[in-house]
């Protein structure tokens, strides 16, 4: 387990004295690598509308083409299909992007506290943490995958949780299931009740 105390790639806190704190981030943050994989579905589906597009506006310009209006057709449907998905696809990947709040009744290190203990009970990989900060969490559901990546930020008692199918392999329906079930395992760990029991002072004889 890596820590580190400087500020988070992903909006960390800092800044000046007197500064009011910043807005915590909306949207996990995907780079480099991770973020282009994970959009691949995306990005083919709007690659196949663009060679569709092409197809028809090449079928409209070149009108000495064999039977131009079935080509027509064929782009233009095949256009409205690809889209469509595309829409629907990325809409899904960037609603499973977007952080949920959770608002407990414990402070920030508290709630940093208790998602560690359910991590080292569930056997999860912690990739990153900031104290009382952020927390970054690797779910491998197989020996040959990083797992799902699950992210809590700790904002006083709102706890800010993302959890999206392994980057590396890309957006799938089992994934998101299993990051539900992630997601239902720290939320109930957070509303759970303190079971501490209140410190009392030494009574004297």
């Amino acid at each position: 387990m890596t820590r580190s105390g400087g500020r988070s790639t992903q909006g960390g806190a800092g800044g000046a004295p007197g500064a009011s704190p910043p807005c915590p981030p909306v949207n996990l943050q995907l780079h480099g690598l991770d973020r282009l994989v994970y959009f691949a579905p995306t990005i083919f589906f709007g690659y196949l509308a663009a060679m569709c597009a092409a197809l028809t506006l090449i079928a409209l310009l070149f009108v000495t083409l064999p039977n131009p209006a079935a080509l027509v057709g064929a782009g233009l449907f095949g256009l409205m299909v690809t889209l469509g998905l595309f829409a629907v696809l990325l809409a899904a990947q960037r609603r499973e992007l977007r952080y949920q709040a959770l608002a407990t009744a414990n402070d920030a290190a508290r709630n940093y506290s208790l998602i560690l203990e359910v991590a080292a009970a569930a056997g999860w990989h912690v990739a990153r943490v900031e104290t009382d900060v952020v927390i970054e969490l690797r779910i491998a559901s197989s020996l040959l995958s990083l797992g799902e990546l699950v992210v809590a930020r700790f904002d006083g008692s709102t706890v800010l949780i993302a959890a999206i199918s392994d980057p590396r392999v890309g957006y799938s329906m089992a994934g998101r299931r299993r990051c539900r079930a992630h997601v239902e395992r720290l939320r109930v760990a957070l509303l759970a009740p303190d079971e501490t029991p209140p410190t009392t002072p030494d009574r004297k004889p």
